[in-house]
């Protein structure tokens, strides 16, 4: 394991759901009331952090615990948001047809393990 994977993870996590949610490292400062270059060092993995800071990055963010550490993506997959982001350019039922015709490729064509 990684020194400091952990870490990582979260830094990575912050940055992710900041972006995703269009913020600015200054207006996730604010929602959290911690300083703007806190929250620049912990997204460059440059502090310690606390449970009690990264609660309230969590709800400054308005995720869920679970969203928040479900780790099985990484934050820095660029063509991951890209087809989510053209999914989401279609109705729902659409959405979901589409969604099923992925799950249905990966199933027939990779194994998880690949």
């Amino acid at each position: 394991m990684e020194e400091y994977e952990l870490r990582k993870l979260i830094s990575e996590r912050v940055k992710y759901f900041r972006l995703q949610k269009k913020m600015s490292q200054e207006k996730l400062s604010e929602q959290s009331e911690l300083g703007v270059k806190y929250i620049n060092k912990l997204e460059n993995q440059k502090y310690d952090l606390k449970i009690d800071t990264i609660e309230q990055i969590i709800k400054a963010l308005d995720v869920s615990y679970e969203e928040f550490f479900n780790f099985k993506f990484t934050s820095s997959s660029d063509e991951l948001e890209e087809l989510l982001d053209t999914i989401a350019k279609f109705e729902k039922d659409k959405q979901l047809l589409i969604i099923e015709s992925i799950l249905n490729l990966l199933k027939t064509n990779f194994k998880e393990s690949e």
